[in-house]
C-alpha cells in the first residue's frame, strides 16, 4: 500500500509498504492495523508491540521509534498540509522530546486547529443568524437554524469522541508507559519510564477539547433559549387568534337572536302586539339590552377565567 515515510530527520518519501511488512517490523498484531486502514473516523491511540497506531479522523498513521508512516495518502490534506509540516516540525531545531511524542504532538495541534477552525466557523454562523432571527424570523431562518443546531451536535459529538480516546489513555499509567517506545529501547522495567512529558502532551489536548465543548454548550444553548422564545411568540399569536375568533363567535350569536326577534314580527302570525309600533321597540330594546349584559356577563366570566 502507498505511504508517505517520514523518519527521524524529517525527510519525507513516498513508499510502497506491505501490511506484512509493517506486522515483522513492528511487531504489531494484524488485527490491531485496522484502526489506520479502514475509513472509520472514530479517534484511536494506542501502543501495540514496537509502534503507536493512531487514528484522528483524517490523520491515519502508524509511529516507530524512528520514522512515522502516513496513511490516507489519496487525501490532499494529508498530502499538502500534514506531511510537509510534519517534516517541518521534526526538522526544528528543538529536539527536546522523544520522536514518537514530537509526532504525537504534532498530530493533536493539527487536529485541534481545525476543531477550533470548524468551532470559529459555527460561532459566526449561529451568531450571524440569531441576530436575523432575533429581528424577525421566517419558515427559512427557523429551518437553517435547526440545521445549524444539527451541526454543533455532530460537531460536539465529533469532540467527545477525541477527548474520551485521549482520556482512555490518560487515565492509564501502563498505557502511557507504552506509548513511549523511544525510553522502552535502553530500558526494560516500567517503573523506570518517564511518563511526565507524554501526560503532558495528552493533558493539554484533552484541555482545550474540553474548552471547545464547553464553548458549543454554549451556543446551542443560545439557540435553544431562541427557540423557546419563538414558541412562546407563536403561542401568544395563536392564543390572541382563538381570542377573537372566541369573540366574533359571540358576538355574531346575539345578532342571530336578535335576528330571530325582528323576524318574528315579519311572520303572517296575527298578534295584538304588530299594530303597536311602541310595543315593537320595547321588545327589541329589552332583547338587546337582555344580550348585552349576557355578553357582558360572558366576557366577564372569560376574563376571569383567564381565557380572554
Amino acid at each position: 500500500m502507498k505511504t508517505i515515510e517520514v523518519d527521524i530527520n524529517g525527510k519525507k518519501s513516498t513508499r510502497e509498504v506491505g501490511r506484512k511488512t509493517i506486522v515483522e517490523t513492528l511487531e504489531v498484531p494484524f488485527r490491531d492495523l485496522r484502526p489506520i486502514f479502514s475509513i472509520s473516523q472514530v479517534a484511536t491511540i494506542f501502543a501495540r508491540g514496537k509502534g503507536v497506531i493512531m487514528n484522528l479522523g483524517v490523520i491515519k498513521m502508524l509511529i516507530s521509534h524512528d520514522r512515522v508512516w502516513l496513511f490516507n495518502t489519496d487525501s490532499d490534506e494529508v498530502n499538502e498540509i500534514i506531511a510537509p509540516g510534519l517534516a517541518r516540525a521534526l526538522k526544528a531545531e528543538d529536539q527536546s522530546l522523544d520522536f514518537e511524542l514530537r509526532v504525537i504532538e504534532f498530530a493533536f495541534n493539527h487536529k485541534l486547529q481545525k476543531m477550533k477552525t470548524t468551532a470559529d466557523d459555527l460561532e459566526k454562523a449561529t451568531t450571524k443568524l440569531l441576530k436575523r432571527v432575533e429581528q424577525e424570523y421566517d419558515d427559512r431562518s427557523l429551518e437553517k437554524l435547526l440545521k445549524l443546531k444539527k451541526q454543533l451536535s455532530r460537531f460536539e459529538i465529533i469532540l467527545k469522541e477525541n477527548e474520551a480516546a485521549a482520556l482512555e489513555v490518560l487515565d492509564d499509567d501502563e498505557d502511557l508507559q507504552d506509548l513511549c517506545i523511544t525510553q522502552w529501547l535502553t530500558i526494560t522495567d516500567a517503573k523506570d519510564i518517564d511518563i511526565e512529558e507524554v501526560e503532558s502532551i495528552f493533558e493539554s489536548y484533552t484541555d482545550q477539547i474540553e474548552r471547545l465543548s464547553y464553548h458549543l454548550g454554549d451556543l446551542k444553548e443560545n439557540i435553544d433559549d431562541t427557540q423557546e422564545i419563538i414558541a412562546l411568540k407563536l403561542q401568544n399569536r395563536r392564543n390572541s387568534i382563538i381570542r377573537y375568533d372566541l369573540l366574533a363567535t359571540l358576538i355574531t350569536a346575539v345578532f342571530s337572536l336578535l335576528a330571530v326577534v325582528t323576524g318574528l314580527y315579519g311572520m303572517n302570525i296575527h298578534n295584538n302586539l304588530e299594530q303597536n309600533h311602541l310595543a315593537f321597540w320595547l321588545i327589541l330594546g329589552g332583547f338587546v339590552l337582555f344580550f348585552t349584559l349576557f355578553c357582558i356577563i360572558v366576557l366577564g366570566y372569560l376574563k376571569r377565567q383567564k381565557i380572554l
